[in-house]
C-alpha cells in the first residue's frame, strides 16, 4: 500500500567523516539552525532537533524512554559515541540519560502527539546541548514531494483517479537506464477506482530531469476473493496472498529488534542507518535483516511479500555513477547497448552490490540459500513485491530469512510470508488502452499499444500523457485489484564531459564492496562540505 512516509535519519554519533579528518563536532555541528535554515545534501537534509521536541527513544535493550528532549550532554571524557546521551524529562519531572550507543532510533512528536519522524542514530553536540539530524526528510514534507522537488528520483510517475482526485501511485520500470535495459513492470495501483461508466483514468507524468522512452502501456484487472491481495513478483509472476504472517523475531545485523518497524506498512519502517561505518570493514558495508517466521513442516513454498523503496540518496548515487564515464558516456551506453557481456556485468554488479538479496537458511547444509534479489524500484513511492521461496530441502517449523542490502539505500516497510498463495482462484483481464493523449492533446495510443519498441517520448517535465481504460464489471463477492503493466526505459540528464574514469568505473563492476564505499564516500564528503561551510562562517 502507498503511504506517505515522513521520515529523519539522524547521523551516528560523532561521525568520522571520511577524507575529512574530523569529526562532526570539529566541524561545527550546530550550523545546521543558521536562522533556521537547512542544508541541502543531494537527498538529505541537515537541520537541529528542537529543545522540547516531544520524543519517545527505542533502546537497543528494547526498553522505551517518552519525554521532552532538554539536551545532549557528555557522560565522560572521550570521543567515541558512548561519550554522549539523549537527556529527556518526562512527565513527572524525572530527567532520564540514555547513551547514544543504546539508541536504536528515536520517534520525534508533534504538538498534538502524533509522530512525524523515525530516526537512526545521534550527532550531539555537546558544547551547545543540540541534536542535529541528517533527514532524508523533513517534518514538514514527505518523500513523494522531496524526491519531485529535488529531482533525485528515476522513472515515469502514474497517478490514479480514485474518484475525486489524482494521487501518485506508481514509480514504473526503476533502474532501466539506457535502451537495452528496458524491461517490463508491473505495479499495484492502490487507489485507482472505475467510474459509473466502467473508465478508469490515469496520467503518466515525466516530473525528473532525464528522458523517458515508454514502450508500453497496459491494465490488470483482477477479481479475487474478498480479504485477499494480489501482488506482483520482478517477473510478473502474480500472487494472491491472504494469510500474510509476520516474523516472530526480526533483527537487524547490529541485533536491534526491528519487529513494531516492518510489521505492516504504516509509516514506519526500518532503514540501515549510512553514517558511522569503517569503509575498509567489509562487514561496515552491507547490512540487513534475520527474520523467523513459524512454519507448517511439509510446506514446500512460500512467498516473501515486501513493501519496499529506495532512499533519495539511492537515486543521487546512481547519477554518480553515470558521471564516471565523463565525456565517453555515450559511448559507454552504445557499449550497453550493443554489448551483451557488458550489460551482463552491469547487472550482476548492480544486483551484487545495490539490491536487497534474499537468502534462506537450510538447516541440512547449515549454509544461507541464495533466492533472488529485489530490483531497484525508486525514491517517490513505495512498492509491493514478492520474492517466491523455494523450501524443498527444508524441514524446520521455523523459516529463517535472511535480506541483505547496502546501507542507506532501502527502506523496508514491511516484511511477511504467506504459505497458501497458490490455493486462491481469481479472475483476470488485460486491458487495452481506449485513449492516450499527451499535454498538446495528440492521440498517442499507436506508439503505446503493444511491445514493439515504437516509443513515445518525454523529454521534459511538462510532458504527460492522460490514459481511460474500458474495464469489466466487478464480479459479485469478489474484491478488485488493479496493476499496471508497462515497459520502456529512461536516460539521465547527465551531462558528458569531464575526465573519463574507467579504472574506477571496473572497480565498482568487479569488486565486492567498492559501490558501497563509493557511495558512502560520497554522501560523507558532501555532509562534511556542508558542515565545514558553517564552521569557517563561526570562525
Amino acid at each position: 500500500m502507498k503511504k506517505r512516509i515522513k521520515v529523519l535519519l539522524l547521523m551516528s554519533g560523532l561521525l568520522l567523516l571520511a577524507g575529512w579528518g574530523c569529526t562532526l563536532i570539529g566541524l561545527g555541528i550546530g550550523a545546521a539552525s543558521d536562522a533556521g535554515k537547512t542544508r541541502q545534501v543531494s537527498g538529505w537534509k541537515i537541520e537541529e532537533i528542537p529543545i522540547g521536541s516531544t520524543v519517545e527513544i527505542f533502546c537497543k535493550d528494547e526498553r522505551r524512554v517518552r519525554g521532552k528532549f532538554i539536551s545532549s550532554v557528555a557522560l565522560f571524557a572521550g570521543t567515541d559515541s558512548s561519550s554522549t546521551a539523549i537527556q529527556v524529562k518526562q512527565g513527572s519531572g524525572r530527567i532520564i540519560s540514555v547513551a547514544s550507543d543504546n539508541v536504536d532510533r528515536v520517534a520525534i512528536k508533534t504538538g498534538k502527539g502524533k509522530t512525524t519522524g523515525m530516526m537512526v542514530g545521534l550527532a550531539a553536540d555537546i558544547i551547545t546541548g543540540v541534536l542535529v539530524v541528517a533527514a532524508i526528510n523533513s517534518m514538514e514534507f514527505d518523500l513523494y514531494d522531496a524526491a519531485k522537488t529535488s529531482g533525485s528520483s528515476s522513472c515515469p510517475i502514474i497517478y490514479s483517479y480514485d474518484g475525486l482526485d489524482s494521487r501518485p501511485d506508481a514509480e514504473v520500470f526503476a533502474g532501466a537506464i539506457f535502451q537495452a535495459a528496458e524491461r517490463p513492470d508491473w505495479d499495484n495501483l492502490d487507489f485507482l477506482r472505475e467510474d459509473e461508466q466502467g473508465v478508469c483514468r490515469l496520467k503518466m507524468a515525466n516530473e525528473f530531469d532525464e528522458t523517458q522512452q515508454v514502450d508500453f502501456v497496459k491494465l490488470l484487472s483482477i477479481d479475487h476473493p474478498a480479504g485477499s491481495r494480489v501482488l506482483p513478483s520482478f517477473s510478473g509472476k502474480l500472487f494472491t496472498v491472504n494469510d500474510l504472517q509476520n516474523a516472530r523475531v526480526a533483527r537487524d545485523y547490529a541485533g536491534a529488534d526491528v519487529r513494531s518497524r516492518i510489521r505492516k506498512t504504516d509509516g514506519t519502517f526500518w532503514l540501515s542507518n549510512p553514517f558511522n561505518r569503517d569503509l575498509q570493514n567489509a562487514d561496515d558495508l552491507r547490512d540487513g535483516l534475520l527474520l523467523e517466521f513459524d512454519r507448517s513442516v511439509g510446506t514446500s513454498a512460500a512467498a516473501l511479500v515486501l513493501n519496499v523503496q529506495n532512499t533519495p540518496w539511492a537515486s543521487e548515487v546512481q547519477r554518480k555513477l553515470l558521471e564516471l564515464p565523463g565525456r565517453e558516456l555515450p559511448q559507454w551506453y552504445d557499449m550497453l547497448n550493443n554489448s551483451p557481456a557488458a550489460r551482463e556485468e552491469l547487472v550482476d554488479a548492480m544486483i551484487r552490490e545495490g539490491m536487497i538479496k534474499v537468502y534462506v537458511w537450510n538447516e541440512q547444509e547449515m549454509t544461507w540459500r541464495y533466492m533472488g534479489h529485489v530490483w531497484e524500484v525508486g525514491s517517490a513511492l513505495p512498492k509491493d513485491i514478492v520474492v517466491e521461496l523455494d523450501l524443498l530441502g527444508t524441514h524446520s517449523n521455523t523459516l529463517k530469512v535472511k535480506l541483505e542490502c547496502p546501507p542507506g539505500i532501502w527502506m523496508l516497510n514491511s516484511v511477511q510470508i504467506d504459505y497458501s498463495f497458490y490455493n486462491l482462484p481469481n479472475r483476470m483481464e488485460e486491458i487495452a488502452a481506449r485513449s492516450a493523449v499527451d499535454q498538446n492533446r495528440h492521440d498517442v495510443l499507436p506508439e503505446l499499444s503493444r511491445a514493439d519498441n515504437q516509443y513515445h517520448v518525454m523529454p521534459t517535465t511538462r510532458d504527460v500523457v492522460d490514459l481511460e481504460f474500458v474495464v469489466p464489471a466487478r464480479k459479485p463477492g469478489m474484491e478488485r485489484t488493479y496493476i499496471f503493466h508497462s515497459g520502456g526505459y529512461y536516460t539521465v540528464h547527465t551531462p558528458a564531459e569531464g575526465v573519463p574514469q574507467p579504472e574506477r568505473m571496473q572497480r565498482m563492476l568487479r569488486e565486492s564492496g567498492a559501490f558501497t564505499r563509493f557511495a558512502l564516500e560520497s554522501l560523507y564528503w558532501e555532509t562534511g562540505r556542508a558542515l565545514e561551510g558553517r564552521q569557517a562562517m563561526q570562525e
